[in-house]
């Protein structure tokens, strides 16, 4: 901070000065000394994204949605044309659970730059929670043909899964964990994907059991982590320890 603050003093036309000095108050979460900061910083240098984001992020932290969606816009306003900044909104109206908007921004980004494999991607992710899976396998063949990832296999995975395909996301979940092999959800995905699967149920025991072993490794790390101890509790059942399973949801509730 006094380090910002001596750039300030120095020269109070910095941009990144007051970026630095909007930084070290978001790490105090003092957001509104944050919003002061920032909103200097991109006074100065308007077409600055670190400044513009931190705005945002400082905006949402106060409850203050409103402003931060304006500040989104206002930077997708003024360079329609610049990817990130675009992104930046599609990810504000994802975690606003505005997803038919968040779709809407998101296709102007893959239209723009179609080789873009996390637009791609993520857009197959958001054709997925709308219902359109057909659209959404399309597009996450594409992204993985584009350059693979976890995330783009997974959401292939969960794809063909809600479709019955159930060979096919045994594939791309196995796929997946080459990529997060530490992961306990995808485990637990493979073993319900192996569950359904022709001729396959009996491999889904060896994925629940990995995905147990992963699960109690992160609640040791965070006992209070209950969505993981929700998690626990499923693979649990599915291998027929449905007492230690219902302990773990009382446990979490």
């Amino acid at each position: 901070a006094a380090a910002c603050q001596a750039a300030v003093d120095r020269d109070d036309r910095l941009a990144g000065a007051f970026r630095c000095l909007g930084t070290v108050a978001m790490r105090r979460s003092d957001y509104d000394v944050a919003v002061a900061h920032f909103s200097r910083a991109v006074y100065l240098e308007p077409t600055s994204d670190e400044a513009v984001g931190g705005l945002a992020t400082a905006y949402s932290r106060l409850g203050r949605g409103m402003e931060a969606e304006q500040t989104h816009r206002a930077a997708v306003n003024l360079r329609p044309l610049y990817i990130p900044a675009r992104f930046d909104l599609v990810v504000f109206l994802y975690v606003q659970g505005r997803i038919d908007e968040a779709v809407e921004q998101l296709e102007r980004v893959v239209e723009l730059a179609p080789s873009y494999q996390g637009a791609v991607s993520s857009l197959g992710g958001l054709y997925t929670l709308q219902g359109r899976y057909e659209e959404a396998v399309g597009l996450l063949e594409r992204a993985n043909q584009l350059q693979p990832t976890g995330d783009a296999f997974t959401n292939l995975a969960t794809t063909y899964f809600v479709l019955r395909r159930y060979a096919e996301a045994v594939a791309a979940f196995r796929e997946s964990i080459r990529f997060e092999q530490n992961e306990h959800v995808l485990w637990g995905n493979l073993g319900d994907a192996y569950f359904w699967a022709p001729g396959e149920r009996d491999n889904a025991i060896g994925a629940y059991e990995r995905a147990v072993e992963l699960a109690r490794a992160q609640l040791a790390r965070d006992p209070d982590d209950q969505e993981t101890r929700g998690d626990l509790a499923k693979y649990l059942a599915y291998l027929g320890e449905r007492d230690v399973a219902r302990q773990q949801i009382e446990a979490a509730l």
